[in-house]
């Protein structure tokens, strides 16, 4: 996965001068707006989906702990041959790397259509302007 370019989209981006937001609220404020906005799409911790296959972005919440250990090394090294191998193997080359979980809880929602139960403005506010 690519990074974005931060100093090119610094550079590139319009200072929006004209934008009372930008031009007059001091930094901590919109700073307190941003969280407030992440907050409302569930959890302050969220993935940001780019599907190249229908090009829209999406979102779902980090239900992973950051602090905890990498279990799927010893439980595929545990696992017996079949479905519960296989399934140590998907998570232990998966491209979300420690956060195998999120991505499973993603795509079971996607199946069943329920992960989009939150309403949120924090991606759409996201990709108006490369200022946010």
């Amino acid at each position: 996965m690519d990074l974005p370019d931060k100093a090119a989209l610094t550079r590139t981006a319009s200072p929006q001068t004209q934008s009372l937001f930008f031009s007059r609220l001091p930094g901590e404020i919109r700073q307190m707006i941003y969280v407030e906005m992440w907050r409302t799409a569930g959890s302050l911790g969220q993935h940001i989906i780019a599907r190249p296959e229908d090009r829209r972005f999406r979102h779902a919440v980090c239900i992973t702990d950051p602090r905890r250990y990498d279990i799927r090394p010893v439980r595929f090294q545990a696992a017996v041959a079949g479905a519960d191998k296989d399934t140590w193997e998907r998570r232990c080359k998966s491209d979300w790397s420690l956060h195998w979980a999120c991505e499973e809880a993603y795509e079971a929602g996607t199946k069943t259509e329920a992960v989009t139960a939150v309403v949120s403005p924090f991606l759409p506010v996201l990709l108006t302007s490369k200022r946010w």
